[in-house]
This record gives C-alpha cells, sequence and structure tokens, in this order.
C-alpha cells in the first residue's frame, strides 16, 4: 500500500492479452500460431487472441481453430483463447464458430465490440488518412450477450468510444 492507502501498480494483478495476428502474406501455419501462442503464454500471457488462416472456407477454418485451441491447451490448460471472426456477409456468419468452439472447449471468451468504431491508418506524419469502421451493431452485440449466457462463455467488451462503455456500463452495472 502507498502512503494514501491504495495500492500500487506493482500490487495490482495485470492481465496480458497477446494478439497474434498475422494477416494477409503473413500468415502463419498451424505450427507458427500454436508455437507463438505457447511463446507468449511463457512470457506471461493469460489470454491469446489469434487469426486463423482466412484462405480457407469457414468449415476448414474451424477446423483449424479447435486444432490451435486443442494444441494449447494440452500445454497450458489455464490459458483463455480466443479467434479472430470468420468470413462471411452477416454477423451470424462471422461469429458462428462460437458456438462449435464453445462446446469443445477452445474458446473462453467471446469478443464483442459493441457498436461503431473508427480505426484509421496513418501517413509518415502519423495523420489519420484513411478509415476503417469495424464493430457490430447493438442488435448484434445482444445476441452475442445471450449466447454468452445460454453457454455460459465470458464476454471481453471492447471498449474504444463511448457507444462501446455505454454498452459494457449496461452489461456489467458499476456500484
Amino acid at each position: 500500500m502507498t502512503d494514501s492507502g491504495s495500492s500500487s501498480l506493482s500490487e495490482r494483478p495485470v492481465v496480458i492479452e497477446s494478439a497474434i495476428t498475422p494477416i494477409g502474406r503473413n500468415a502463419q501455419d498451424f505450427t507458427g500460431t500454436v508455437t507463438t501462442a505457447l511463446e507468449c503464454l511463457a512470457a506471461g500471457a493469460s489470454i491469446i487472441h489469434y487469426r486463423h488462416d482466412s484462405r480457407l472456407d469457414p468449415d476448414e477454418a474451424l477446423v483449424e481453430m479447435r486444432r490451435i485451441g486443442h494444441a494449447v491447451l494440452d500445454k497450458e490448460p489455464s490459458a483463455i483463447l480466443y479467434p479472430g471472426s470468420l468470413p462471411g456477409p452477416s454477423f451470424p456468419d462471422r461469429v458462428a464458430h462460437f458456438r462449435p468452439l464453445a462446446t469443445t472447449g477452445t474458446i473462453g471468451m467471446f469478443p464483442l465490440n459493441p457498436g461503431s468504431v473508427m480505426m484509421a491508418g496513418y501517413d509518415s506524419r502519423g495523420f489519420p488518412v484513411t478509415t476503417d469502421r469495424v464493430g457490430v451493431t447493438f442488435d448484434d452485440a445482444q445476441r452475442v450477450v445471450r449466447l454468452s449466457d445460454e453457454i455460459g462463455v465470458p464476454l471481453t467488451i471492447g471498449v474504444h468510444e463511448p457507444g462501446n462503455l455505454r454498452f459494457a456500463l449496461w452489461r456489467v452495472p458499476c456500484e
């Protein structure tokens, strides 16, 4: 404790999440993803967010996600894993892997970015020059909440903008 009665940063728990995102021409294979995940866990991470090979169709991607999950959890059973989204035209298509991964114990939490989040690309001066809108509608976010409640897999809610915060505060009331 500090003189003011609050705990210092070194006395508070820290949760480290590693994002393994080999996208595009840097796509990692199964072995590379598993090896990197295990290295991150050995270095102190407890949550691993990973991407599957986006060149796979959804059924093949699900098989790969299960293989990755089992391979990591066999060596590090306390790890919390969650993969990226599946490709697809609709939100249900992009989260179709949540339930099957939950039934095999290979997803530790459901990621959720409720509402619109604006991300930017930057030029050499650091000035925002491109916009990438990510996130899901609040109606779709409610679907993930219901699935989380039904299956018992916790949520991780991204808070990047005020609408995200309102959603998170609604979900987890502050005392």
